[in-house]
């Protein structure tokens, strides 16, 4: 994933603000080339993040999310 990618897909999903004070260190992580756009995009529409997430929280709800998402194999429904 580029970072630009990465930053419309936050901005798109108006979810931004709210990791605004972890961003360099989601950009600096070695798990940001990893991330999928497609797992990233249906993770933050199905999540609604809160204000003041931390790194760890936000790659912990990631990490989870990634590993049970699989499109048309398990849909998540919310």
């Amino acid at each position: 994933m580029e970072e630009n990618q990465f930053k419309s897909l936050f901005d798109e999903n108006n979810q931004y603000s709210k990791v605004r004070n972890i961003y360099d260190q989601l950009i600096l992580s070695s798990q940001f080339y990893d991330m999928d756009v497609e797992t990233l995009d249906a993770f933050l529409t199905h999540f609604e993040l809160k204000d003041g997430i931390t790194f760890e929280e936000f790659m912990g709800l990631y990490k989870i999310f990634d590993a049970i998402y699989e499109k048309d194999k398990f849909p998540i429904i919310f």
